[in-house]
């Protein structure tokens, strides 16, 4: 059965592929679809992913130094009933 699409309200952490941008599945592809607001480490590197697979979704930077307030951000955007993609990237 697939999954159901991303609802309101919803974080969804996704692993993101560091070196080859082919290496991420098609769930992690409609999530970053269907997501309001794509919180990542590097707003670059993510912007490379998304441009290339064709994915308009916003983006916002979220790492060791901001975590503490931009977290309190975007957990509010969840809980106001945005479906949030968190993207970790593994190194």
């Amino acid at each position: 059965m697939p999954d159901p699409p991303a609802r309101p309200g919803t974080l969804f952490v996704v692993a993101t592929p560091l070196g080859h941008l082919e290496d991420l599945t098609l769930r992690a592809l409609r999530v970053l679809r269907e997501a309001s607001l794509v919180a990542c480490e590097d707003t670059r590197r993510t912007g490379t992913l998304l441009r290339a697979h064709a994915v308009a979704t916003p983006t916002t930077s979220y790492f060791e130094q901001n975590e503490r307030w931009k977290g309190e951000r975007i957990l509010d955007g969840v809980l106001s009933g945005r479906a949030v993609q968190l993207g970790c990237e593994a190194r």
